[in-house]
């Protein structure tokens, strides 16, 4: 059983259980439950768009994203450097693919915006990948540093998507 279900049964002291230096069962808890709750999110997308190439895109971005989820599972310390990815960075991935689906079921926009959701989906997905390798190397800095670049491709992304699709 994973962490998150053995966590459901537990009482108010033993969550507030240290897990590592600095995060409690209650702060990898929510954490986890907000990864998987993104990552159900881009596989509902992912199954209402009608166009393969970009239900494969989603699928991708949420299987690399789900990888620094059980990463974060597997070695809790991680979570004092991902805070920014849980709180911000994933949530805003999604809410980016949300508007490329949403772009995609009404009409598509044109082949530059499908060209521009493309390229940033796949820039997302190895966003994600070297993350996760930061993650495993316990390298806090790169980790910080690639959190820093997939800040700048959802912040660009965000307005030109907002505009095609209002």
């Amino acid at each position: 059983m994973n962490i998150l279900g053995r966590l459901l049964g537990t009482k108010v002291a033993e969550v507030k259980e240290e897990v590592a230096t600095g995060v409690t069962k209650v702060q990898l808890l929510a954490a986890l439950a907000s990864g998987k709750a993104q990552i159900n999110k881009l596989i509902d997308l992912s199954n209402e768009v009608a166009s393969s190439k970009f239900a494969d895109l989603i699928a991708d971005v949420a299987f690399a994203m789900r990888a620094v989820y059980e990463d974060l599972e597997k070695d809790p310390r991680d979570l004092k450097v991902a805070e920014d990815f849980v709180v911000y960075h994933a949530p805003k991935a999604v809410e980016v693919i949300a508007l490329y689906a949403n772009s995609e079921k009404n009409g598509g926009g044109t082949d530059e915006e499908r060209d521009i959701a493309e390229k940033a989906m796949r820039q997302m997905k190895t966003s994600f990948e070297i993350l996760l390798a930061k993650c495993k190397e316990n390298d806090d800095e790169g980790f910080a540093v690639q959190t820093e670049t997939l800040r700048r491709i959802l912040e660009l992304e965000t307005p030109t998507l907002k505009s095609s699709v209002s």
